[in-house]
């Protein structure tokens, strides 16, 4: 088994600014008698912040899927709307997936070579 940590960042214009979400997550291959099973875990927004210019917080936003749940944020702080945080966790995930893909296909080459070692 090997496990990887990756961060992905997510960025969305709102309210005249940008708005970044940093997504950490966890890959893991297990491999045993030839065979490979990839999967991606422990998503999660490390963090999350407006451009320099704002003069507020924004709330995380936990992946999902289905149904947004707006954070309901104090004095000072706001989210997005639904209209954009669904289009941005549609892109995490296919961004993640990517990531699958990848390892998948380079794991399927034939052309990996033990003479690398």
């Amino acid at each position: 088994m090997i496990l990887l940590k990756g961060a992905t960042v997510q960025k969305v214009n709102h309210a005249l600014h940008t708005f970044t979400y940093v997504y950490n997550y966890t890959v893991t291959f297990r491999m045993k008698e030839g065979r490979y099973k990839i999967t991606i875990d422990d998503v999660y927004c490390k963090d999350a912040y407006p451009d320099a210019s704002a003069e507020y917080t924004i709330l995380k936003i936990e992946p999902f899927e289905g149904k947004y749940k707006k954070g309901k944020g104090g004095f000072a702080s706001t989210t997005i709307p639904e209209k954009k945080a669904v289009p941005m966790m549609q892109n995490l995930k296919a961004e993640l997936n990517s990531i699958i893909t990848s390892y998948a296909k380079y794991l399927n080459e034939e052309s990996i070579s033990e003479d690398n070692w």
